[in-house]
């Protein structure tokens, strides 16, 4: 598989009609834009009341009026703007395997409770998997910063500290590694949901570890392949020419890899039923 092959045939696919991803985009960004804008009038009115203070705000802040915004919103974004966003998966796959499509596409989960929760639970499992996977890096990184910080202020006798430093830097790499791998074992799960709304959460897990085993290079290159991109994002414009490129090809990289020979033994058609 050539990432320059899928990344060509994902821009043949959007030229033919750029419109409706762009349109997807926005929609989401107006959903987000909302949550923050209700976020920062709650904090401007605690700053008007006098209840916190300028230094109170900030992603890491103690204030608990300032932890109970930042939950809420997460909260939020979670409940709301999950469907969404796995509900803009289906539009792209349906889209990449040349179905009919309708931007309603996005709300389908909401059309249907079961899959609306089933939605939230699968997101949250990929979610718990990958901070679970998370925590030895951050684990020996921070105890790896820590004893750098001891050998700093310690006048002699530090080269212990520096060497077990040095060794919690390199287990912080090592464990690092493992946790990309980890990240990009359930990167077709959500894909695979889509295909398959019915199937069990567990068991689109083992198939998304399963389809991802002596894959993971090709999702690495494709990310690679648009980190050059990211700089052109904070003029805005771009964003709506990059994402929807990005959506695509990683859409095409996902279909291929769940479509090769068969994923679980049955036609991959019964999304349907619920559009």
């Amino acid at each position: 598989m050539e990432i320059k092959k899928i990344k060509k045939y994902a821009l043949d696919l959007l030229y033919q009609n750029w419109a409706q991803p762009v349109a997807i985009i926005l929609i989401v960004l107006v959903f987000y834009i909302s949550f923050s804008f209700g976020q920062s009038s709650f904090l401007n009115f605690m700053l008007w009341k006098g209840i916190i203070h300028k230094e109170d705000i900030s992603l890491f802040s103690a204030n608990p009026y300032v932890l109970f915004s930042n939950a809420l919103k997460l909260l939020v974004c979670f409940f709301i703007l999950t469907p969404v966003y796995i509900g803009a998966m289906w539009w792209f796959l349906r889209y990449a395997k040349g179905e009919k499509n309708s931007i309603g596409i996005i709300f389908i989960c909401y059309a249907n409770a079961r899959i609306y929760f089933k939605t939230l639970l699968l997101k949250a499992s990929v979610i718990f998997l990958r901070i679970l996977a998370a925590f030895p890096a951050c684990f020996f990184g921070v105890v790896s910063a820590r004893l750098f910080e001891i050998t700093m202020f310690k006048d002699s006798g530090n080269g212990l500290y520096a060497a077990l430093a040095v060794c919690f830097a390199l287990l912080a790499v090592l464990s690092a590694v493992f946790f990309v791998f980890v990240y990009l074992r359930y990167a077709l799960a959500e894909y695979i949901f889509v295909t398959d709304p019915d199937m069990k959460i567990s068991r689109i897990l083992k198939l998304s570890a399963s389809k991802m085993k002596g894959n993971e290079e090709i999702f690495i290159k494709l990310y690679l392949s648009f980190l050059w991109w990211v700089p052109s994002m904070i003029l805005v414009f771009p964003a709506f020419f990059v994402v929807p490129y990005y959506a695509m090809a990683h859409t095409v990289t996902a279909r291929t890899l769940i479509e090769e020979e068969s994923t679980y033994g049955r036609p991959a058609k019964r999304a349907l039923k619920y559009v």
